[in-house]
C-alpha cells in the first residue's frame, strides 16, 4: 500500500486519468472529491463488501452510484 500525505485542497493523480482531491478537513474527517472516467466504478469500501452496507453506528448506507451524467 502505497501512503501519501495531502493537504485541503491538494490533489493525487491515478493513472486512467483519476483524480483525488481532498475539498475537507473536520477533525479526524476527510471529504475527498474523485474526478473518473465515466466508465470507472467508484464505491465505498462498505459497498464492495456484497451484504448490506451499514455504518459502524448501523445505519444503512446508500450504496448507488452518483455523479453518472
Amino acid at each position: 500500500m502505497l501512503v501519501l500525505s495531502r493537504k485541503l485542497g491538494e490533489k493525487i493523480c491515478i493513472d486512467g486519468g483519476i483524480e483525488l482531491e481532498v475539498l475537507e478537513i473536520r477533525g479526524n474527517r476527510i471529504r475527498l472529491g474523485i474526478s473518473a472516467p465515466q466508465d470507472c466504478r467508484v464505491l465505498r469500501s462498505e459497498c464492495c463488501l456484497g451484504g448490506p452496507a451499514t455504518t459502524s453506528d448501523g445505519a444503512d448506507v446508500d450504496c448507488q452510484l452518483v455523479g453518472q451524467g
